[in-house]
């Protein structure tokens, strides 16, 4: 009897040592101020060791974190508020944030990363690391059930490797759909010396780092579920910038934030610089809003003339209504007149919704391709499909004055006419929107486009790119052929049986 107690106690002591090994850190880190995000151009610059701690997690976008976000603005800029697209749905982060932590290292670094997989239904999960070779350290590459097997629920593992080459990457889950429901962030490996494109740019701030992808209204399995055996379509809900997405939703129900005592509750009209609102709000006993009907008015951020004009939610005649408006200010990328700024964007997509991005009356300037270096192509618009990166420079040298950014859904996105803006902001400028329209068609800039969705006389395809680096020997070498390969899909008639 004692020995089977003491087998028991020990068996018992054993599973809750790995469980203390497995439990996350607290708090949860964006790492903003992590000393890896250094100069790395600095004299007696020496490689570092940066250290992150993931903790992924199912969570909530406008949990009660984000307080009265959207209708406050600064309330969803709070530590673990998700805005999303201004209405609620499950999503799975890491250190509950939308996009995760981005890591800015230095050439040469070793980024040591701990994972803490908090997921719930006993998901496996595992963490690829896209763009780095991970030259003599295949293992870490983060490929389930290829380079790794899923890292289990409630368990932990320490990605570790050498960054010897610089670029825009970022970091995505691999295992199922998971990427598509929020586990994704940056990955920027800076040059410590200087290169030939440093000479086309003044400024390259981290915050200057965008991640772009279409977005659903519900976990990425079930939208694939539904679309793949039922009669489900395959379109976005929207299209988030750095995990905000500015909608105004036509005829859509969800579970608000929030906690209150009260069954019914009548909101006095509220006035902030994001939206006026009077509404009668139904509270159930647990304290969350089940339904809410909002007016806007007019003020700074919401003009009368776009007020009610959604980025995504158009009718089939082209009309739009104010029945369950949410409204998520805009994310803003600031500037200074007379500046140049390299940029880095990256299109964590997963649909069939390549994305063309441009800036309002400013051109663009091409200088890097999924982390390689280019000669500068001088376009007015970048179309980016999913897991590319691209790096630009901005010159603001138009007036002072706030510019649209556009991202433009094509592909299955432009089925649903899904398209969303952010604001270039330059410096003493009113925190207002700009005065150029905001609808789909609004964000399709004419004029030179880079990597094109279809090939047309005004396009530049990355075969017409020129790299910065001199071809490999291979490449000069006699006796190479060349193939052309088409692309192309087959027809099934009973794919959904």
């Amino acid at each position: 009897m004692f020995f089977r107690h003491g087998c028991l106690f020990a068996a018992t002591a054993f599973l809750m040592a790995l469980l203390v090994a497995a439990a996350p850190p607290v708090p949860l880190s964006d790492y903003v101020t992590h000393p890896c995000k250094r100069n790395c151009l600095d004299p007696g610059q020496k490689s570092m060791r940066c250290e992150y701690n993931f903790t992924l997690e199912t969570y909530q976008t406008l949990s009660r974190a984000c307080y009265d976000c959207p209708n406050t603005a600064a309330d969803c800029a709070r530590p673990h508020c998700i805005p999303g697209d201004g209405f609620v749905r499950a999503v799975k982060v890491v250190n509950r944030m939308l996009p995760g932590p981005a890591l800015h290292v230095c050439q040469g670094d070793t980024v040591v990363v701990n994972v803490y997989n908090q997921l719930g239904d006993y998901e496996g999960t595992s963490i690829h690391w896209h763009g780095i070779l991970q030259e003599g350290s295949p293992y870490m590459d983060g490929v389930t059930m290829v380079t790794q097997c899923p890292i289990p629920s409630q368990s932990s593992f320490q990605y570790r490797f050498e960054v010897p080459t610089s670029g825009t990457h970022y970091w995505h889950a691999h295992a199922g759909l998971q990427r598509g429901d929020g586990l994704s962030g940056a990955l920027v490996v800076r040059d410590t010396s200087f290169t030939d494109v440093m000479k086309l740019y003044d400024v390259d701030l981290p915050e200057h780092t965008i991640i772009i992808q279409d977005w659903l209204d519900q976990f990425t399995t079930s939208k694939f579920s539904i679309h793949h055996h039922s009669a489900g379509d395959n379109t976005p809900a929207s299209i988030i910038i750095n995990g905000r997405a500015t909608t105004f939703g036509k005829k859509k129900t969800a579970i608000d934030h929030g906690s209150m005592d009260m069954d019914t509750v009548t909101q006095t009209p509220q006035t902030n610089t994001t939206a006026t609102s009077t509404a009668t709000t139904t509270v159930n006993h647990e304290g969350h809003v089940m339904g809410k009907r909002a007016v806007t008015s007019p003020d700074t951020m919401t003009p009368p003339s776009t007020g009610m004009e959604g980025h995504n939610m158009s009718t089939s005649n082209g009309s739009t209504t104010n029945d369950y408006i949410s409204y998520v200010p805009h994310q803003v990328f600031s500037v200074a007149h007379g500046k140049r700024y390299r940029f880095r964007i990256i299109n964590n997509g997963v649909l069939n919704c390549p994305l063309k991005v441009s800036v309002q009356d400013h051109n663009l300037s091409v200088i890097a391709s999924d982390g390689y270096d280019m000669k500068p192509v001088l376009v007015d618009s970048i179309t980016i499909f999913a897991g590319e990166r691209y790096d630009f420079v901005l010159s603001a040298n138009q007036k002072p004055d706030n510019y649209w950014l556009y991202v433009m859904g094509l592909g299955d996105c432009a089925r649903s006419k899904t398209s969303q803006t952010a604001i270039i902001r330059y410096e003493g400028q009113m925190e207002t929107k700009p005065t150029a329209g905001e609808a789909y068609l609004d964000t399709d800039r004419t004029g030179k486009n880079a990597n094109p969705y279809l090939i047309k006389p005004d396009t530049v395809s990355v075969a017409q790119m020129t790299s910065s680096f001199p071809a490999d020997d291979v490449f000069n070498a006699h006796h190479v052929k060349k193939y052309y390969i088409l692309l192309g899909y087959n027809r099934v008639e009973n794919y959904r049986q």
